[in-house]
């Protein structure tokens, strides 16, 4: 861990080809998987990082880069997942939504996706 001009900590993973920098969330992950009998991930200058190699193992974008927050379920009672691709887009993405109605338009409307049983006849 280091810290940034503006007295920000900037976490780094400790690589065998070097240091990367990643976000607290992934630090947050590493600490806990293990943190190696520390209770403080060790504090680095700018300039003693500077000197160490770089990496790029980790691929931080399928990580968030702020912490999760857990809601509630009586506050945020609809969770949507919702599937972007372009036309010209090389790579799709997912994201979750959450509030207390669904998030369409007027517009729109949804589907029913299975049908019911049929009644029987009687």
């Amino acid at each position: 861990m280091s810290y940034s001009t503006d007295n920000t900590p900037v976490h780094y993973a400790v690589l065998t080809d070097g240091v990367q920098q990643i976000s607290p969330v992934i630090a947050s992950a590493l600490r806990n998987a293990n943190s190696y009998g520390l209770e403080q991930p060790p504090r680095l200058t700018a300039d003693q990082i500077a000197h160490l190699p770089t990496s790029s193992a980790i691929d931080t974008r399928v990580f968030p880069n702020v912490a999760v927050k857990p809601l509630a379920a009586d506050e945020d009672p609809v969770l949507c997942t919702r599937f972007t691709r372009t036309a010209d887009a090389t790579a799709d993405s997912w994201s979750l939504l959450a509030g207390s109605v669904l998030p369409l338009s007027d517009s729109v409307h949804t589907v029913q996706l299975i049908s019911p049983p049929p009644h029987p006849r009687g």
